[in-house]
């Protein structure tokens, strides 16, 4: 049900013009949203939509090598307070 409760909501745009929607999400479906997560080379991403990112608190895996971040890079403490 989730799954498709996501599906119909990215479709009309609803996360992209409306983060809270994405929180309410998240907070709804816990750790069953993301658990793994490749941002490979995507350094825009990273830095642009970091409020979403820090959305999945239950990231198991998260790779974002080769997004030249550095060692200051906000998404470094974002990291330091995941659960897995």
């Amino acid at each position: 049900m989730g799954e498709q409760l996501f599906t119909k909501v990215q479709e009309n745009d609803g996360f992209s013009s409306h983060p809270k929607n994405l929180k309410l999400f998240c907070e709804a479906y816990g750790e069953l949203v993301l658990s793994k997560l490749s941002l490979t080379t995507e350094h825009i991403l990273t830095s642009n939509y970091l409020e979403c990112l820090q959305l999945f608190v239950f990231l198991t895996e998260l790779d974002v090598s080769h997004c030249r971040l550095g060692d200051t890079h906000e998404l470094l403490s974002y990291i330091s307070h995941l659960h897995g």
